[in-house]
């Protein structure tokens, strides 16, 4: 009896433990879909917190400039380049990725660095499955300066939408993406071809595409170094 007993508990401790694991490993995104970010335009450091040990995230992951500056009026602290190791255990996103700044000392978006899919449930503006868009900011700065490579280095398809990347003049790694393989379902719109806009990057002719991925088997990759080949 009492060992039929045990075994109950035993079994009912696991089943727990098992939810709660799971639950852990699934999260919401920012927008409408419920979650503790639902009413936010934005992670910032307040929240990133809420994704350390996410491996899919339903809904989307916005990245606004304002998150990336400190708030006096909402005493908000800037994010920072530690900060973004939250997103490391990330491997799926059912919506769409946006981001429109970055921690000024990190030049890529490895923290997404086992980052396999994107689902494209739920597109920017329709469309967008990805949008990674620098602009010139009240500072005249551009936001997104300081990226010189993408770094998804485990990125293996963006099921449905397109994808945008612009405005960063210090990348090149734009170029020497398989994009091909990558967009599964590209949606048709003006002026995107395979369902890839990338304008307003480096110019080509100054970026030497030979070298950039050197240290791969192929000629594609994320980044330079064999861990971001493709």
């Amino acid at each position: 009896m009492t060992m039929n007993f045990l075994s109950t508990v035993f079994f009912v401790v696991v089943v727990l433990w098992q939810s709660t694991s799971e639950a852990r490993r699934r999260c919401y995104g920012v927008g409408k879909l419920g979650g503790p970010l639902a009413r936010v335009r934005s992670i910032n450091s307040t929240n990133i917190g809420y994704f350390e040990g996410c491996e899919v995230v339903k809904g989307t992951m916005i990245f606004r400039h304002y998150a990336f500056r400190s708030d006096p009026r909402t005493n908000t602290p800037a994010m920072n380049a530690s900060q973004l190791q939250a997103l490391n255990s990330i491997k799926v996103i059912t919506g769409f990725l946006f981001i429109n700044a970055w921690a000024e000392d990190v030049t890529n978006f490895s923290a997404f660095k086992n980052l396999k899919k994107i689902k494209g449930k739920y597109l920017y503006n329709r469309v967008g499955a990805v949008v990674i868009q620098g602009f010139t900011n009240y500072n005249r700065n551009n936001t997104l300066i300081q990226i010189e490579s993408l770094g998804f280095g485990s990125l293996k398809s963006i099921d449905n939408g397109n994808v945008y990347i612009s405005q960063m003049v210090n990348l090149c790694y734009d170029q020497t993406v398989n994009w091909l393989s990558v967009v599964k379902n590209p949606i048709q719109y003006s002026g995107i071809r395979n369902g890839v806009l990338s304008w307003a990057n480096k110019p080509r002719n100054m970026c030497n595409l030979q070298l950039l991925c050197s240290e791969c088997n192929t000629q594609y990759c994320w980044g330079p170094g064999p861990d971001f080949c493709m």
